[in-house]
This record gives structure tokens, sequence and C-alpha cells, in this order.
């Protein structure tokens, strides 16, 4: 009997199947751990965008005449008092083009909340030179909400 041995077994087709459904476990998990911690590092780059921008247009304010003239500069004061508190609604940055209006990466195609999103000012000391103020984003983005005890989700912009 001449028996010609081509193709493969039952088992090494099941072994090659479990192998390269391991493989495509292991790749799944990866992935999605790599996604989440992208949407975590964009969320964090835009509460870092919300800081800046506003301590810097803040810094036009006091330290330029022509800053004192901005609409933003107007509307809200900086607390000079230790302890004292100011917070700048993020569709005030997004309507006087500090920033744009940002992109919710746990929701495509939908942005983060411009009524209920805002950065906190709170004066630490001499806030005369815009020195000593903390500046505390506070980023509303559907399911996320910044995780700052300082946050009051309770208030809508006005």
């Amino acid at each position: 009997m001449n028996k010609n041995n081509q193709g493969f077994t039952l088992i090494e087709l099941l072994a090659v199947i479990v192998i390269l459904g391991i493989l495509f476990s292991i790749g799944v998990a990866s992935y999605s751990s790599y996604q989440k911690k992208a949407k975590d590092e964009a969320i964090e780059r835009a509460e870092d965008a919300m800081r800046s921008g506003t301590a810097n247009y803040f810094i036009t304010c006091t330290t330029s005449y022509t800053g004192k003239n901005k609409e933003l500069c107007k509307k809200y004061t900086m607390p000079y008092d230790i302890g004292d508190k100011t917070k700048v609604w993020l569709k005030d940055l997004i309507k006087e083009s500090i920033l744009d209006p940002i992109a919710n990466p746990y929701n495509n195609g939908k942005v983060c909340s411009e009524n209920t999103s805002y950065v906190l000012i709170t004066s630490k000391g001499d806030s005369d030179k815009n020195l000593d103020l903390e500046y505390i984003a506070c980023l509303d983005c559907g399911k996320y909400r910044s995780k700052n005890s300082k946050c009051d989700w309770t208030e809508m912009a006005p």
C-alpha cells in the first residue's frame, strides 16, 4: 500500500486554529488598550489647552492696554484675595477664538460640552501680577468628566 500523505490532519488544523485564536485575542486586547490610552491622552491635552489658553489670555488682560479692551477681560475678573475663584466657561474661550471646540475622543463626531466645561481660576497669593493663580480645567465630555474634586458640576454657563 502506497499512501500519498498530502494535506494536514484534523488535529494539526485544530492546533493552528487555536493558536490563531490566541494571537487574535491578544491583538484585540492590545488594540483596545492602545485606543483607551490614546483617548485618555487626548483628554489630558484638551485640559492642558484649556488651562494654558486661559492663563495666556488673562496674562494679556493684565499686562497690555489693548488686552483690557477684550470681551473676556471685561466679563471676568481675576481673583485677587487668597481663596477667591473665577470660572471661565469653555463657550467663552471658543467664542473669543482662544480655543477650538474640543472633540470628544470617546464619541466620534461629538464635541465636549461648552456649557458645562470651564476653567476654575483660584487665587493663592499675588494675583495682581498673575502669580500664584491655580488654573483647573473642568472638562465635560459626555461620559467623561474631569476628576478634580474642585470641579463643581451643578452649574451651567450663563
